[in-house]
């Protein structure tokens, strides 16, 4: 890419980055409970929490998040792509607010109540936004930020949540929510919604920035075409599934979100310091933890460069062969260790090695493909009701994952849950062969096209 292209396409990378700001705050919401379960089990407050009720802060969100889908995917219709967006720093600020004051498990419910409905928004908001505001390239390579926030956030979580008090670790992180409004409060709203609303003008001016050029017209024309064809097509919920490329699409998505799901990603992030407690290992679990969260943010940052090259269905199946086989190796090692009287005393760093290749296998397919193909595999007209599906089938992906864990924990020990997740992900490579579509390179209306070429064949 030269000087003159380089140039051109910051903006769309600045819109694309500043909306992923929220997406940050999400994911550090996302793994508050791995730092902050020992505090509220330990020693930070007084009134005595048991691990079954504070598992359930790693349910409330996902349950929120069902419940609330409706809604968000109807706001991103109704105010548009960038006014969701910013509302998202409402609630944000409102969980931050309860977690600092909370002093009872019933607040921190509430504040984890709150946050499930600002993540329905995020997921719904976030994917459309960058699908709409970027050409196929830049797509192709800045499309793994939501994914990459989302991780650093985990990260950052785990660093200073491990160090500070959860009332000093809330403080800190309620001053994100306020940075992202500011820095989004001056982007585009995407030319896609705007043209759905009929605004050419200011779907021009939107356009004109993004692709930091005076001449538009010609990307206007193809866009004004392509949104007014998908909006001729019906779009209730009834057509997402009597239509057979719709349909096609939404059965991609689900099968590729609940694949990444029940990889065990989830729970392992919200249970990793007391996976790593319980290994047996040399290494203080929060140290593991930060190691674990901060190899993610490494190899997502990396994996954008590899999906390119293998492109999305290979990057899924190899991603799932990988990470299928090392949560195993996992199982078979906790077995040893609770079950048995072996000596593995040479083993102990084995856990957070595994951990450390099961994240660069789960980054290059699991952590960023389905992410970036649910922006991109629903037509406009049926886009903001597939995504509410979707986030209804996220959560409850999310809460039965996370449950599941800690029940097969606690009834059998911690290898059960690890051989679950593992034989889930070998089956989801070969699955992967067949649902997962190549969309690298592609137009959103060239993607639509491809889903009602294989339709009709």
């Amino acid at each position: 890419m030269g000087l003159k292209e380089r140039v051109q396409i910051w903006p769309q990378v600045l819109a694309i980055i500043s909306a992923t700001l929220v997406s940050f705050t999400c994911g550090i919401f996302f793994t508050w409970p791995s730092p902050s379960i020992p505090k509220l089990l330990n020693e930070e407050y007084p009134d005595e929490m048991t691990l079954d009720e504070v598992s359930y802060l790693t349910v409330f969100p996902a349950l929120a998040l069902l419940l609330s889908s409706p809604l968000s995917g109807r706001l991103i219709d109704l105010i548009g792509r960038r006014r969701t967006l910013l509302l998202i720093t409402l609630p944000h600020l409102l969980s931050w607010g309860l977690t600092a004051i909370g002093g009872s498990i019933y607040i921190f419910y509430a504040a984890r109540i709150i946050n499930g409905f600002a993540d329905s928004c995020t997921f719904a908001a976030v994917p459309t936004y960058i699908s709409e505001v970027a050409t196929p390239a830049v797509r192709s390579v800045w499309g793994n930020c939501l994914t990459f926030a989302i991780y650093f956030g985990n990260f950052i979580m785990n660093a200073i949540g491990a160090y500070y008090s959860i009332r000093t670790t809330a403080t800190i992180f309620g001053i994100i929510p306020i940075m992202f409004f500011i820095i989004f409060y001056f982007m585009p709203e995407t030319p896609y919604y705007l043209l759905m609303k009929g605004d050419e003008a200011e779907a021009r001016k939107s356009l004109k920035w993004l692709r930091n050029k005076p001449d538009v017209e010609d990307e206007l024309i193809q866009l004004t075409a392509d949104v007014r064809r998908q909006l001729s097509e019906p779009g209730t919920y009834k057509h997402i599934f009597t239509i057979a490329s719709n349909r096609r699409a939404m059965l991609t998505g689900i099968f590729i979100r609940g694949l990444q799901q029940y990889s065990g990603i989830s729970a392992i992030s919200m249970y990793s310091q007391m996976i790593f407690q319980k290994s047996g290992s040399d290494l203080s679990s929060s140290l593991s933890a930060i190691i674990f969260s901060g190899t993610m943010v490494i190899t997502i940052l990396a994996s954008s460069f590899a999906i390119e090259i293998l492109g999305r269905r290979i990057s899924m199946m190899l991603s799932c062969l990988g990470s299928g086989i090392i949560l195993i190796l996992l199982a078979v090692y906790f077995y040893f260790n609770e079950k048995t009287d072996a000596d593995l005393t040479d083993f102990q760093l084995f856990p957070i090695i595994a951990m450390i290749v099961y994240v660069l296998f789960y980054s290059i397919g699991l952590g960023i493909v389905p992410t970036i193909m649910l922006g991109e595999i629903f037509s406009s007209s049926i886009k903001a009701r597939a995504l509410c599906i979707m986030n209804v089938f996220f959560g409850i992906y999310i809460s039965t994952s996370s449950k599941i864990f800690s029940y097969l924990m606690l009834t059998f020990g911690m290898y059960m849950p690890f051989a679950l997740f593992g034989i889930c992900t070998i089956l989801g490579t070969i699955c992967s062969y067949y649902y997962v579509p190549e969309t690298r390179g592609k137009t959103l209306e060239q993607i639509q096209q491809s889903f009602k070429a294989k339709t009709k064949s």
